[in-house]
């Protein structure tokens, strides 16, 4: 799973809130005719989600 960070330029309780990208994955490797294991990704899921801050955590 990889997860990527943005800020926004929205503002919740004086903070900026943060949009996370989070992209979940299946590799596999396949082996060419040299012998050589190449890996080809397959995107399975993506979720995006802002989280804001309500004034002690961001959720």
């Amino acid at each position: 799973m990889k997860n990527k960070l943005s800020g926004i330029h929205k503002n919740t309780n004086g903070y900026y809130d943060i949009k996370v990208n989070s992209i979940s994955a299946e590799r596999t490797f396949n082996e060419d005719e040299n012998g050589d294991c190449n890996p080809i990704e397959k995107k399975l899921n993506q979720i995006e989600k802002v989280l804001k801050y309500n004034g002690e955590i961001y959720k």
